[in-house]
């Protein structure tokens, strides 16, 4: 979620989170969310002794990757309608 700031502009959110901060959002526990991270169901990125939650990769964790994402991919690699090559590959998941 983000806020907004002065000017109407929403406000850069940190690239990445603490473990309890991602439980928060995810409405976990902090000792489930350290559980997950050691089994490698939450996306972490060490950083010297520091083990964070990137934000970007929680949030396609929970939703996918967005469309848009999709749709550039398949535009730069020449394959069509975006919309089409999605469905495909929800299809090909799904089989």
């Amino acid at each position: 979620m983000r806020t907004i700031g002065q000017g109407g502009r929403p406000e850069p959110q940190p690239l990445t989170l603490t473990i309890p901060q991602a439980a928060e959002l995810l409405g976990i526990s902090a000792s489930k969310a350290y559980e997950a991270a050691r089994a490698g169901d939450l996306p972490t990125i060490k950083i010297g002794a520091r083990v964070l939650v990137s934000r970007r990769r929680l949030e396609e964790l929970i939703d996918g990757p967005s469309v848009a994402q999709h749709s550039r991919l398949n535009y730069d690699r020449g394959s069509g309608d975006p919309l089409d090559q999605l469905e495909s590959e929800e299809r090909k998941s799904n089989a």
